[in-house]
């Protein structure tokens, strides 16, 4: 059976004109074809970034595809235009597209700190409608004096981390990276470096 086949692939010349190395990758490549790369430069060039899809996620796709793509030499200039044209994010896309010279690396590099620095954002934007929430109705602590005067209420300190009305120590940005002045410790609400800057 194996020979039937191997007749009916070879057109014009005998299998015993054939090297066995030969016949054995005439019979591969019937059984496994190598994709068309027309094929897959299609699927390289229609995949847009989908919503909720990282960054890191999307290029590692596109490289998946680009595989079979025969794009060579010009595979790192391939993916760099992919990335701007399909990741989905008209502020990102903006910034990509106003720099003269762009290459993939640094295309990667500005898409994936400006995606870091939209959750940061929303990060803090959640802790901060947190705050107002828990501020609407302040815990009352009472603690004795020294002098033995009796209850005094007091409120909670503000965080030094991100500003909110809770003990620093129990803050959930104590181990947070500042995306102002990339020091960990507290967000950029509370940033000191953003304190000096504007005045």
């Amino acid at each position: 059976q194996e020979y039937k086949l191997i007749r009916n692939l070879i057109t014009q010349n005998k299998p015993s004109e054939k090297t066995f190395a030969e016949l054995v990758e005439l019979v591969q490549q019937h059984q496994h074809p190598k994709p068309s790369a027309i094929v897959q430069q299609f699927k390289f060039n229609t995949r847009f970034r989908k919503p909720g899809e990282s960054i890191a996620s999307y290029v590692a796709e596109l490289r998946s595809l680009s595989e079979h793509c025969d794009f060579k030499s010009t595979l790192e200039e391939m993916l760099r235009d992919r990335l701007v044209c399909g990741i989905n994010d008209e502020q990102i896309q903006r910034r990509l597209l106003a720099e003269s010279s762009l290459d993939f690396e640094k295309a990667m590099k500005i898409a994936t700190s400006m995606e870091t620095a939209v959750k940061n954002a929303r990060d803090l934007t959640h802790q901060m409608a947190n705050a107002n929430i828990n501020s609407e109705k302040p815990a009352t602590l009472h603690r004795v004096d020294n002098q033995g005067q009796g209850n005094q209420p007091w409120s909670k300190p503000e965080c030094g981390r991100c500003g909110g009305k809770h003990d620093p120590h129990q803050c959930k940005f104590r181990d947070a990276e500042c995306f102002l002045c990339h020091k960990k410790g507290h967000i950029a609400r509370k940033c000191r470096s953003n304190t000096k800057t504007t005045g």
